[in-house]
Order: C-alpha cells, then sequence, then structure tokens
C-alpha cells in the first residue's frame, strides 16, 4: 500500500471576518506521494469532530481548495482518503 502524504496542508488562507468570530476560509493544498510526485483524485474532507464541512477531489496535480466557515480555537481536520493509498488525517487549530 502506498502512503499518501500532504506536502502543503494550509498552503493559503483567504480570511473575511464576519463579526469577529466566524471567518470564510479557503484552504488549498497539495497531495503528493512519498516520493514528492502529485497524486490526483483524492478525496479531501474537512471535518469539525464528526462533522463533515467540505470537500474536494485533488487534480491531476494533486491540488485541492476547500472553503468553509471556521471558528477561532476549534479544532478541525483534514481527512485525505484515495483507493491504493492509507488514508491520513491532519488536525489543526483556527488561529
Amino acid at each position: 500500500m502506498n502512503k499518501v502524504v500532504i506536502k502543503i496542508v494550509v498552503a493559503c488562507l483567504c480570511v473575511l471576518r464576519i463579526n469577529g468570530l466566524l471567518a470564510q476560509m479557503k484552504l488549498c493544498g497539495r497531495v503528493v506521494d512519498t516520493n514528492s510526485k502529485p497524486v490526483a483524485a483524492v478525496s479531501v474532507m474537512l471535518m469539525k469532530d464528526t462533522a463533515f464541512l467540505n470537500g474536494g477531489i485533488s487534480d491531476e496535480k494533486g491540488n485541492f481548495l476547500l472553503a468553509a466557515d471556521l471558528q477561532q480555537g476549534i479544532k478541525y481536520a483534514v481527512k485525505l482518503s484515495r483507493t491504493g493509498y492509507n488514508s491520513i488525517q491532519q488536525i489543526f487549530v483556527y488561529p
């Protein structure tokens, strides 16, 4: 089984503050294998606890882009999965 790694999880954050508590954030990144080669068609999910917030699929260059309303100080997870690869999860706290 191959291993998928996250080369850039939080490559860009475009934030628009709403009432100082919520922010529309765009989370983009790139999925690569252990040889730093891009991995296409990876399912990318943004989660809060067990709640699904948004999802997408990496493109042919391994790039993905997700948008969601996030709260400061809350833990979120980015989950990656694709057939033939080990699934992984990256947890982060929105600043």
